[in-house]
Protein backbone atom coordinates (compact mmCIF):
# COMPACT_ATOMS: atom_id res chain seq x y z
CA UNK A 1 0.00 0.00 0.00
CA UNK A 2 2.85 2.39 0.82
CA UNK A 3 4.35 1.66 -2.60
CA UNK A 4 1.17 2.80 -4.36
CA UNK A 5 1.07 5.98 -2.28
CA UNK A 6 4.68 6.77 -3.17
CA UNK A 7 4.11 6.09 -6.86
CA UNK A 8 1.02 8.30 -6.89
CA UNK A 9 2.89 11.10 -5.15
CA UNK A 10 5.82 10.78 -7.54
CA UNK A 11 3.42 10.91 -10.50
CA UNK A 12 1.84 14.14 -9.37
CA UNK A 13 5.21 15.70 -8.58
CA UNK A 14 6.49 14.66 -12.01
CA UNK A 15 3.48 16.12 -13.78
CA UNK A 16 3.81 19.32 -11.79
CA UNK A 17 7.47 19.65 -12.72
CA UNK A 18 6.72 18.95 -16.38
CA UNK A 19 3.96 21.54 -16.32
CA UNK A 20 6.24 24.12 -14.75
CA UNK A 21 8.85 23.56 -17.43
CA UNK A 22 6.46 24.58 -20.19
CA UNK A 23 7.39 27.80 -21.91
CA UNK A 24 5.30 30.60 -20.43
CA UNK A 25 6.02 32.77 -23.46
CA UNK A 26 4.17 30.25 -25.59
CA UNK A 27 0.96 30.64 -23.61
CA UNK A 28 1.27 34.43 -23.61
CA UNK A 29 1.95 34.36 -27.35
CA UNK A 30 -1.14 32.19 -27.88
CA UNK A 31 -3.24 34.62 -25.86
CA UNK A 32 -1.91 37.54 -27.91
CA UNK A 33 -2.63 35.74 -31.17
CA UNK A 34 -6.15 34.92 -30.04
CA UNK A 35 -6.65 38.55 -29.13
CA UNK A 36 -5.33 39.67 -32.51
CA UNK A 37 -7.82 37.45 -34.32
CA UNK A 38 -10.71 39.14 -32.55
CA UNK A 39 -9.53 42.73 -32.83
CA UNK A 40 -9.49 43.09 -36.59
CA UNK A 41 -13.01 44.43 -37.18
CA UNK A 42 -15.22 43.55 -34.23
CA UNK A 43 -16.58 46.04 -31.76
CA UNK A 44 -15.27 45.63 -28.21
CA UNK A 45 -18.57 44.14 -27.09
CA UNK A 46 -18.74 41.68 -30.01
CA UNK A 47 -15.12 40.70 -29.46
CA UNK A 48 -15.77 39.86 -25.79
CA UNK A 49 -18.98 38.03 -26.64
CA UNK A 50 -17.05 35.87 -29.13
CA UNK A 51 -14.32 35.15 -26.58
CA UNK A 52 -16.93 34.21 -23.98
CA UNK A 53 -18.68 31.90 -26.43
CA UNK A 54 -15.35 30.17 -27.15
CA UNK A 55 -14.42 30.00 -23.46
CA UNK A 56 -17.78 28.42 -22.62
CA UNK A 57 -17.37 25.86 -25.42
CA UNK A 58 -13.86 24.98 -24.26
CA UNK A 59 -15.10 24.62 -20.67
CA UNK A 60 -17.99 22.40 -21.75
CA UNK A 61 -15.55 20.03 -23.45
CA UNK A 62 -13.27 20.06 -20.41
CA UNK A 63 -16.17 19.25 -18.09
CA UNK A 64 -17.44 16.49 -20.38
CA UNK A 65 -14.00 14.88 -20.58
CA UNK A 66 -13.30 15.35 -16.87
CA UNK A 67 -10.30 17.67 -16.83
CA UNK A 68 -11.83 21.08 -16.13
CA UNK A 69 -10.08 23.27 -13.61
CA UNK A 70 -11.95 24.58 -10.60
CA UNK A 71 -11.94 28.32 -11.35
CA UNK A 72 -12.57 28.45 -15.11
CA UNK A 73 -16.34 28.68 -14.74
CA UNK A 74 -15.97 31.38 -12.09
CA UNK A 75 -13.75 33.34 -14.45
CA UNK A 76 -16.35 33.15 -17.20
CA UNK A 77 -18.99 34.52 -14.81
CA UNK A 78 -16.66 37.39 -13.86
CA UNK A 79 -16.07 38.17 -17.53
CA UNK A 80 -19.83 38.18 -18.14
CA UNK A 81 -20.32 40.56 -15.21
CA UNK A 82 -17.63 42.88 -16.54
CA UNK A 83 -19.24 42.76 -19.98
CA UNK A 84 -22.61 43.68 -18.46
CA UNK A 85 -20.94 46.72 -16.86
CA UNK A 86 -19.39 47.58 -20.25
CA UNK A 87 -15.88 47.02 -18.86
CA UNK A 88 -14.72 45.54 -22.15
CA UNK A 89 -10.98 45.37 -21.52
CA UNK A 90 -11.48 43.67 -18.17
CA UNK A 91 -14.02 41.26 -19.63
CA UNK A 92 -11.72 40.46 -22.56
CA UNK A 93 -8.76 39.80 -20.30
CA UNK A 94 -10.74 37.48 -18.01
CA UNK A 95 -12.37 35.63 -20.93
CA UNK A 96 -8.98 35.07 -22.57
CA UNK A 97 -7.60 33.76 -19.29
CA UNK A 98 -10.54 31.36 -18.98
CA UNK A 99 -9.91 30.06 -22.50
CA UNK A 100 -6.24 29.60 -21.66
CA UNK A 101 -7.14 27.70 -18.49
CA UNK A 102 -9.18 25.20 -20.48
CA UNK A 103 -6.29 24.70 -22.90
CA UNK A 104 -3.81 24.25 -20.07
CA UNK A 105 -6.16 21.84 -18.29
CA UNK A 106 -6.25 19.69 -21.42
CA UNK A 107 -2.45 19.73 -21.64
CA UNK A 108 -2.21 18.77 -17.98
CA UNK A 109 -4.65 15.90 -18.48
CA UNK A 110 -2.64 14.62 -21.47
CA UNK A 111 0.64 14.82 -19.56
CA UNK A 112 -0.80 13.03 -16.55
CA UNK A 113 -2.21 10.29 -18.78
CA UNK A 114 1.20 9.81 -20.38
CA UNK A 115 2.94 9.58 -17.02
CA UNK A 116 0.44 7.08 -15.67
CA UNK A 117 0.60 5.03 -18.88
CA UNK A 118 4.39 4.85 -18.63
CA UNK A 119 4.22 3.81 -14.97
CA UNK A 120 2.00 0.83 -15.69
CA UNK A 121 3.76 -0.43 -18.82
Amino acid sequence: MQFIKHITLMTFVGVFVLGCESNENTSHQAMHEASSEHTMTASPKAKVETLLKEAKADLAVAIKEGYAWRDTGKMIKKAEAALAKEEYLKAESIAMAAKEQSKMAKIQQQQQSQVVAKMFK
